[in-house]
Order: C-alpha cells, then structure tokens, then sequence
C-alpha cells in the first residue's frame, strides 16, 4: 500500500466490464430495489431528494423509513457478498 499515490490512475484497480458485468447487473437490481422501496415510504422531496441512498463503510444505506407499523432502515453491504438487509423496530404510533 505505501505505493499508492492519491489521485494516481495506479492506485485504483482494473476493472473490465466483461469480467464483472454480471455482478454490475445485480449491483443495479439490488440499488433498484433499495431506490424503489424508498420512494414508495418516504414523502416527495424537491429534486428526489427523498430517495438518496447514503455510503457506509460496508456500502450503502437509507435513512430511516416509517410505515404503518414499523420504523426501519435498509442496508445493502457490499463488503458481504451485497446483502440487503432491514433493520428497526416497531413504533409507537
């Protein structure tokens, strides 16, 4: 790693479309499916700014979303083979 200079084009690794394209495909359907739910529980912000998924250090997160019984947020992690995940609780109201 102490070769690694920011910024350098050495310093990022190859990525061939045919190697992965298979796993971008399912990246997008997993994005897709984050996006979707999200627009369909939060309100509609100026911009779609209701619908921004938010990076993490394992890979992408919601803030939180209500529904009619629960609270709950959605996690994609990309560092575990891009599990989705939901986490939260039951609400109050």
């Amino acid at each position: 790693m102490g070769d690694l200079k920011i910024g350098s084009q050495d310093a990022w690794p190859q990525l061939p479309y045919v190697a992965w394209k298979d796993t971008l495909k399912t990246l997008q359907m997993c994005v897709q499916i984050v996006g979707k739910v999200r627009l369909a529980l939060t309100p509609m912000g100026p911009q779609w700014a209701n619908v921004p998924l938010y990076v993490t250090a394992r890979g992408l997160t919601t803030t939180p979303m209500r529904t009619a019984i629960r609270i709950f947020q959605l996690e994609l992690d990309l560092i575990d083979r891009a599990s989705l995940s939901a986490c939260g609780g039951w609400s109050a109201l």
